[in-house]
């Protein structure tokens, strides 16, 4: 191995073990332990279990780390392109994410297309695809704007919706004092996850 090679990717909630974490908070609450919430969604609970920085609480929460990308590293020849960078954290024992590399731009609607069409059968949700320049070399003479790479672009799909009525809606006072309108809605089952709050950011 490497004198040291820093791994960079991201930790998310498989949706079995997400609604896990929710029975499990919602029979605390149940019980009458006091300051237990639900997640609204899985991405919130990931970000939200790792900046707690409790240990115990992550690791029992099963969390899944996919890789991605390296950043420091000392003894190490990384690879020169992005595919070939991804199927070597793969042959490490890391998870990586769902790849085709294409030699045009017209093929990349056609892979959105049929990631749209793999989503509903992933464990895990997924709100599009990143295109990324594969050679690393480019990926350097293209550099960064202030907040975001210009060698890589993100395409949304659509969103996933559902009808239901809100029956209630109620405050939610977070962490700063900065209060939100949160609606309370008749469950509806959207993509596997049952959904009974939304919150309100704006009047529409």
């Amino acid at each position: 191995p490497p004198e040291f090679i820093e791994i960079r990717g991201e930790c998310i909630f498989f949706s079995a073990d997400f609604n896990e974490l929710n029975s499990r908070l919602q029979a605390r609450i149940d019980s009458g332990i006091k300051g237990v919430k639900l997640y609204s969604n899985a991405r919130n609970a990931a970000a939200g279990l790792i900046r707690r920085s409790d240990p115990v609480l992550v690791s029992c929460s099963n969390l899944q780390y996919f890789a991605y990308t390296i950043g420091e590293s000392r003894g190490f020849n990384p690879p020169s392109k992005q595919s070939e960078l991804l199927d070597l954290l793969a042959s490490w024992g890391f998870r990586s994410t769902v790849k085709e590399v294409v030699s045009e731009p017209t093929l990349l609607s056609k892979w959105h297309e049929v990631v749209e069409k793999k989503r509903q059968t992933l464990d895990f949700d997924i709100d599009g695809v990143i295109y990324k320049v594969n050679d690393f070399e480019l990926q350097e003479k293209l550099g960064f704007n202030v907040r975001e790479p210009k060698w890589a672009l993100a395409h949304k799909f659509a969103p996933l919706q559902q009808l239901s009525r809100v029956t209630e809606i109620s405050l939610q006072v977070g962490r700063t004092g900065k209060i939100t309108p949160v609606a309370e809605i008749e469950p509806v089952n959207i993509n596997g996850v049952i959904v009974t709050r939304a919150t309100l950011h704006n009047e529409d």
